[in-house]
């Protein structure tokens, strides 16, 4: 099975950096870092999708009480979110962890 991550490179809580993709080192995924405005990961494994969201203060620092995490296994749903997922998934920055 090919698991796919689609994360923000870093995330800031309570002003202090964290490197989203130091995270997932030593596990076999395929990684691509992107801006994500409002989500922080998107992982896809082509039967079921997560999406993480969490909301961000003025510094940018994530509001931990406003995290929520989406699991879709539905494949009549899921299929709509997919072909989003592999427009932003650009073989250029791909890279196996």
């Amino acid at each position: 099975m090919i698991v796919k991550l689609i994360i923000s490179p870093q995330s800031k809580i309570d002003n202090n950096i964290i490197n989203i993709d130091d995270k997932f080192k030593g596990n076999d995924f395929f990684i691509k870092q992107k801006v994500l405005p409002m989500a922080k990961l998107i992982i896809r494994d082509g039967k079921k999708m997560l999406l993480v969201f969490v909301d961000s203060d003025k510094l940018g620092n994530v509001d931990v009480d406003s995290s929520i995490g989406l699991w879709n296994h539905y494949s009549t749903i899921i299929n709509h979110y997919i072909d989003a997922f592999n427009m932003n998934w650009d073989q250029k920055g791909l890279r196996k962890k």
